[in-house]
């Protein structure tokens, strides 16, 4: 495995990543008593918000230490006081040294209720738990050395460790629109160059600058390979689902382009589930012609790739504007003969009027479209739980899908309410991630994820 580049991390940062003894389980003795906290901002002020959230999460940790603490915000503190500012009223009152992670989310869910504008922040104590964070950068542009980066310091300061179940959350820079020359930041571009070549070009021109596709399932597939064993539920940083900025945690510091995780040692039984609800449309499409490595699609049905979608879908070529960039996040496919229905895909760029960016390089040349509806989508989150409440429940699921339910996401909060312990926290995020500790893994569009102790 390779060492990470640690050049960039402070020199203080390094240390408080890498040292730690590691604990040891006393074996016979009666199990510890798990603690999960979870606490909320509203506050306007970025340095203000930082500060609440560390307050009501640490009181309602009852005076204990967190062993790890997950930071969440909404993209709305970047234009009251920044993140920076953030960070700093969170460690005015957070212990020094926790492992901290985080970044912005489309919106989120806890006991107090479901906000678009706000921070919120969960954390754990308990005595038999090893715990390390890792942090990888450049995801666009070097998606794969950033996971590798990532889990090197997760498993080199676990390495010694003597609980045997292990999990990880983790979280992802998510795609940004990009500004296109002589045109600005559109995602259905009618006419330019009009040769695949151009988009060629500027797809690698993306990648150097980091912004375009996130390459965040090649950052979560890495990041897979190299936390063997482990058990993983993670996301996309997102701004609120414009595509258009996203922002890092990793103990004091904010970053953009970059993987952040937390992985744990525990001696507790850790679960993890995944639901979509999606049902087939009956609408197939074949993908005759793909270039790019498979990013771009230039032919769907023997016809020009917009022209063989659109006929796949009933849709008018009127759409063909910004709408139906925003359509086309409601209609995930599947590709057949991959390994997993729980994987749905979206399309992205239109270009020219007949190319497609797929925000992933596909495997498969035919697939189905599936949908949704908001029956279904509550339905699927209560498949995720047993009758027996955990103490520890961390769920990702997909931005859409808040967006689709609107007010009515609040079915969702009364089943989490009645399935879980008032520790739940829901984060909703540009891309879901599940991974099982049998190293099978997935990453997914309009799903419900979860992670429970």
């Amino acid at each position: 495995m390779n060492a990470p580049d640690l050049l960039s991390t402070p020199e203080a940062e390094l240390k408080t990543v890498q040292q730690g003894i590691v604990k040891t389980v006393d074996e016979g003795k009666k199990q510890p008593e798990f603690k999960a906290a979870v606490g909320l901002s509203r506050e306007w002020d970025a340095r203000k918000a930082g500060r609440e959230v560390a307050e009501d999460t640490l009181k309602k940790l009852d005076g204990k230490k967190p062993d790890f603490f997950l930071l969440f915000t909404t993209i709305h503190y970047e234009k009251h006081g920044g993140f920076k500012e953030f960070l700093r009223g969170v460690w005015e009152v957070l212990p020094e040294g926790t492992p901290l992670i985080g970044g912005t989310v489309a919106g989120f869910m806890n006991n107090q209720g479901c906000y678009t504008r706000g921070a919120t922040a969960m954390a754990v104590s308990y005595p038999n738990m090893d715990v390390a964070v890792g942090i990888g950068h450049n995801t666009k542009r070097a998606p794969r050395i950033a996971a590798k980066d990532c889990a090197y310091m997760i498993n080199k300061k676990l390495e010694n460790s003597q609980n045997k179940n292990k999990f990880y959350l983790s979280f992802v820079s998510g795609g940004k629109v990009p500004p296109i020359p002589f045109i600005g930041k559109r995602r259905v571009i009618k006419s330019f160059f009009g040769i695949s070549s151009f988009l060629l070009f500027f797809d690698r021109l993306c990648s150097v600058l980091q912004i375009g596709p996130g390459r965040d399932e090649d950052v979560f597939d890495e990041l897979a390979k190299n936390l063997k064993g482990f058990k993983g539920v993670g996301g996309t940083s997102c701004d609120d689902l414009q595509l258009e900025k996203n922002t890092q945690f990793f103990m004091k510091k904010t970053f953009s382009d970059s993987v952040v995780s937390v992985g744990v040692y525990c001696d507790r039984e850790i679960s993890v589930s995944s639901e979509n609800g999606l049902n087939p449309s009956g609408k197939q499409f074949t993908i005759n012609k793909r270039a790019g490595g498979g990013y771009i699609l230039e032919r769907i049905n023997n016809k020009p790739a917009v022209q063989g979608y659109l006929e796949t879908m009933g849709w008018p070529e009127d759409l063909l504007d910004e709408r139906l960039y925003r359509k086309v996040f409601y209609y995930p496919f599947i590709q057949k003969n991959t390994i997993s229905l729980q994987s749905p895909r979206m399309l992205g760029l239109v270009y020219a009027n007949k190319f497609i960016c797929a925000a992933k390089p596909l495997e498969s040349t035919d697939a189905e479209v599936y949908t949704s509806s908001g029956k279904s989508m509550i339905e699927s989150i209560n498949k995720l739980f047993t009758d027996k409440k955990p103490d520890f429940s961390f769920l990702v699921s997909c931005g859409t899908r808040m967006e689709t339910l609107g007010s009515k996401v609040y079915y969702i909060k009364n089943i989490l309410d009645g399935k879980l312990s008032d520790k739940y926290l829901l984060v909703y995020t540009g891309g879901e991630f599940l991974k099982t500790a049998e190293d099978e893994s997935a990453f997914m569009y309009q799903s419900d994820n979860a992670l429970l102790i």
